[in-house]
């Protein structure tokens, strides 16, 4: 079957490419291909959902600091993910080009979330990832769809965020742990809980508790990257026309399937 080939592994997507069998028998694939069109074209023009943009901001004013993976140790210098000092020092494309997104979701499981919100930050007055987030910094206000909000009935709603790295120098993608998290074994290693008040309008962070100076800090996860890496390298996966078994009985002993003899 043709089919769009889309895996999630810790939160980051990846694509497997899928070729089409150059077996002459390609029966059923254009009624695939009409479709994928047909659903894609539906969700494109039946955007049924209010669209109003509510603005939730932080609680106060915090820092956010990143931390990069490079030859054994992390550090929040942009060098350790593979600028130069010519790079951060003059703003080249490349490092003008690059910039987080932090995402907001309804749950941190990825095969059961809805992606809610996104807020880009770029790399423009910083030589170190190392930024405040206070009034008129993008990361401030999250800009919450009023049908989300108003879709909880209690003064309160969780969610959770994930911060991602989108590096135009290598064309490589960073997904960071967080530090409070570290210790867990599920995908909230990769977000922090947040807490929308729905009455005063603000987000805060449950990791934070009441601390009024505690700071995100996020650390590169570079054993999911090279994971990754591993699985793109591998070789494409073909639509190929399926090999049925013979024969009409199983036989456990050899794993094969065998003729009944009368």
């Amino acid at each position: 079957m043709l089919k769009k080939e889309k895996k999630q592994l810790s939160g980051n997507d990846f694509i497997i490419p899928i070729t089409i069998d150059n077996d002459n028998n390609l029966f059923g694939y254009q009624q695939e291909i009409d479709k994928i069109t047909h659903e894609s074209a539906y969700n494109n023009l039946n955007t049924d959902k209010d669209r109003e943009l509510k603005r939730i901001s932080l609680d106060s004013i915090r820092t956010l600091a990143t931390y990069f993976y490079s030859g054994g140790s992390y550090n929040n210098d942009f060098k350790y993910a593979g600028f130069t000092d010519y790079d951060i020092n003059y703003h080249t494309s490349p490092f003008i080009y690059s910039y987080y997104k932090l995402s907001f979701y309804d749950s941190y499981d990825s095969n059961n979330q809805n992606h809610i919100a996104d807020n880009y930050l770029h790399l423009f007055d910083s030589n170190y990832a190392l930024f405040h987030i206070k009034e008129h910094n993008p990361l401030y206000d999250l800009f919450l769809p009023k049908y989300y909000l108003d879709s909880y009935t209690g003064d309160t709603i969780t969610g959770y965020t994930k911060l991602t790295f989108y590096n135009a120098k290598s064309g490589s993608t960073k997904l960071f742990l967080v530090l409070p998290n570290t210790g867990e074994t599920s995908e909230l290693k990769y977000y922090y809980t947040i807490i929308i008040d729905k009455t005063n309008l603000t987000w805060s962070v449950l990791e934070f508790g009441t601390s009024p100076v505690a700071h995100f800090s996020f650390y590169e996860d570079y054993e999911s990257v090279t994971y990754i890496k591993k699985l793109s390298n591998k070789d494409n996966l073909k639509n190929e026309k399926p090999v049925y078994p013979t024969g009409s009985t199983f036989d456990y002993n050899f794993g094969k399937y065998i003729k009944n003899i009368k």
